[in-house]
């Protein structure tokens, strides 16, 4: 037993060409520990089938609401690993949170400024549903308020929407599950890119137009550079035979395998998915014959 309390629990990710170590404890807390640096691409390779909740703090001991809201946030994961995945994002010291501009620059971006620390972020598919800034004496009842918050506004938006909003993971099953041809958008909803908001927009059109002829989904990656590290599902579309270089990219599927696809703006798009869709509809009916 002894030996089993120096077992070490690491957590590796892939980062371009090196990797990342992240501390002993990650696991046994139910919380994964990261630091300013890494905290998205931790995101980016998880799956995203419940909300994460993200707390922006540290373990420099001259923090004091740190370290009291380190003890709540602890004590909440234990209790609710069933609801989010826990990340905790360390800023050592303290002050570091000054140096971070691009980090703050991003949340004042969408609206949720990163103040000071503690402050704590609910994610959920691609999103930031809230964020709650300072020491948290009722820590575990706001995470449960902000878990219902998240699956509301997610249902909201996704209820009747013409795109399906889906995860890496769910990609596999929305394949299979879609007897149309299957349409995906990787793209973001952060605003410093550009080219995502205008092709969010085509294909918005697009989904008007062809609705009920394509099956529409979106990946979301926010912010937008947190596809990179997304090696798994990079890797996966590879092996489809498609190389994707950035944000967006269009793609079409029929019977799992990929049609057609383009990268980057595709203004025209409802014009080129109306000319390939008799294709696509050949294709489907020649296989529905009896042999």
């Amino acid at each position: 037993m002894k030996n089993a309390k120096h077992i070490i629990l690491s957590f590796l990710i892939a980062f371009g060409n090196s990797l990342i170590l992240l501390p002993d404890n990650s696991w046994a807390k139910g919380i994964i520990q990261s630091t300013p640096e890494n905290y998205r691409s931790i995101i980016a390779t998880m799956s995203h089938s419940k909300p994460i909740a993200v707390h922006m703090s540290s373990t420099d001991k001259s923090c004091r609401f740190c370290e009291r809201n380190n003890s709540r946030f602890i004590k909440a994961a234990s209790r609710h690993q069933d609801k989010f995945i826990f990340i905790q994002v360390n800023f050592n010291p303290w002050k570091s949170l000054k140096k971070h501009k691009r980090l703050r620059q991003h949340y004042q971006t969408i609206k949720m400024p990163l103040l000071g620390l503690p402050t704590v972020y609910i994610y959920y598919k691609g999103y930031a549903t809230s964020h709650y800034i300072g020491e948290l004496k009722k820590l575990e009842q706001t995470l449960v308020k902000g878990h219902q918050k998240a699956l509301s506004l997610m249902d909201t938006k996704e209820k009747g929407a013409a795109i399906r909003q889906i995860t890496t993971s769910e990609f596999s099953d929305f394949l299979k599950k879609s007897s149309n041809p299957q349409l995906i958008h990787l793209t973001s909803k952060d605003k410093s890119c550009m080219h995502c908001t205008k092709s969010n927009q085509f294909i918005s059109l697009a989904a008007k137009k062809l609705r009920g002829k394509f099956d529409f989904a979106e990946i979301v990656y926010n912010p937008w550079e947190t596809i990179r590290y997304d090696l798994p599902f990079l890797s996966l579309l590879h092996k489809k035979g498609v190389r994707v270089q950035g944000l967006p990219t269009t793609l079409v599927f029929q019977n799992g395998k990929i049609k057609w696809y383009v990268a980057g703006v595709n203004p025209n798009i409802s014009e080129h998915l109306f000319k390939i869709l008799p294709n696509l509809q050949v294709t489907t009916e020649k296989q529905n014959e009896p042999k």
